[in-house]
């Protein structure tokens, strides 16, 4: 059994982890990928956005930001994040 570090950015979450599990990088890029949902936030953007979903790449440090007018729409900006930088037919 292999434990992983993961860190939950949360006001009533937060783990602590080994430091030898985040000393390791990966290998590839998006072997690993970081990723952060942020808001709901005082002010919403000028499209209606009261959240924005962060994801970082470990390898090369590519950092995309999506801007969300929901929660729920994480997962779909997440499944687009995942069409645009793999190939078809590859799995992640």
């Amino acid at each position: 059994l292999e434990f992983r570090r993961v860190l939950f950015r949360s006001s009533t979450k937060l783990k602590r982890h080994s430091q030898a599990a985040m000393r390791e990088r990966s290998t590839v890029p998006l072997q690993r990928l970081h990723m952060d949902l942020m808001g709901k936030f005082q002010h919403d953007s000028l499209g209606g956005a009261k959240y924005a979903l962060v994801i970082v790449d470990d390898f090369t440090r590519y950092t995309e930001v999506y801007t969300l007018a929901r929660k729920n729409e994480a997962i779909y900006r997440f499944q687009q994040f995942l069409a645009t930088h793999y190939a078809p037919g590859a799995k992640p």
